[in-house]
């Protein structure tokens, strides 16, 4: 009986150290793009900038790929650094207080004003393995004066962008680059609602 339970606790051991070191060898990712857009329209307003409808593959740290149609599945061996909503929040109201459009920008609470919103939702942020190879990005905006109470406009990014280099860090560097041009494209058309 002895042998048998000490048998078991070694197995115990070798599987718990096996998975701890799966673990302790994941790799981090972040999202950060470095956008300089500077804006045309200038407010002393306030604006903050809220996640909505934030899917589970983008509110986790788990780095999903697409393999199928309706088929995903998280990397082994890479995760995100935070959540993909998170880092494109902070992208976003970094990307606005550099532009200088609003007085501020923020990330919402119930203690902060604001005169206006800035909601954000994401599709799509992966990359795509199936016949072809890609990074899907599908990024929802909407602006709503909150002093008025009413929607300003909305404004969808979508992009396929081709991956010709299967790694990691390629794959990385896609997904900046296309929520660069999200964020750039989203603050060119903010700076245009706002000169009307």
């Amino acid at each position: 009986m002895k042998r048998y339970l000490l048998f078991i606790f070694v197995i115990m051991i070798i599987v718990s150290s096996c998975s701890l070191r799966a673990i302790k060898n994941k790799r981090s990712f972040e999202i950060k793009p470095a956008i300089n857009y500077k804006a045309h329209n200038k407010t002393a307003e306030i604006l903050s900038v809220k996640a909505v409808n934030c899917d589970n593959r983008f509110d986790s740290y788990l780095f999903y790929y697409k393999k199928g149609a309706y088929e995903f599945e998280p990397y082994a061996t890479v995760q995100w650094l935070e959540p993909p909503c998170d880092m494109v929040k902070t992208a976003i109201i970094n990307a606005v207080n550099f532009s200088g459009m609003f007085k501020i920008a923020h990330g919402g609470s119930v203690y902060t004003p604001e005169n206006y919103q800035l909601l954000f939702s994401i599709e799509d942020l992966e990359p795509v393995f199936n016949k072809e190879k890609y990074i899907m990005t599908n990024i929802r905006f909407t602006l709503i004066n909150t002093d008025k109470n009413i929607i300003l406009g909305s404004y969808d990014f979508r992009q396929k962008m081709p991956i010709k280099v299967i790694k990691i860090n390629n794959i990385v560097d896609k997904i900046n680059l296309s929520v660069k041009s999200a964020i750039e494209r989203m603050s060119l058309w903010m700076d245009n609602l706002l000169s009307r």
